[in-house]
């Protein structure tokens, strides 16, 4: 159909002597012709690779039982486990199990 439009301009800007609002128009309308018929050619867009997840390091298995008071508490602190230094060995042991 496209094909036929572009046939019949062309032939009528051949046979008669077209003004040049006619000519620049029929010129215009091929143009539009041209690209609407062109198919759509989508953009070529590169994938970024993905960024690697930083290696998780493995969590240490800490046996807090076998560990002094001093050392629970000090564990606890650095931790960020807020244990009174009052608590027993087994309370230090169960506010810092709570808080993993």
């Amino acid at each position: 159909m496209i094909e036929e439009i572009r046939e019949h301009i062309r032939a009528r800007c051949n046979a008669q002597a077209p003004t040049s609002l006619e000519l620049g128009d029929a010129k215009e309308l091929l143009a539009y012709l041209d690209d609407a018929t062109k198919p759509a050619v989508e953009p070529v867009v590169e994938a970024k690779p993905a960024k690697p997840e930083p290696a998780k390091e493995p969590e240490q298995v800490v046996d807090l039982d076998s560990m002094t008071k001093d050392e629970l508490l000090e564990f606890a602190a650095s931790s960020g486990v807020e244990v009174s230094k009052s608590k027993t060995k087994a309370e230090i042991i169960e506010a810092i199990e709570s808080e993993e």
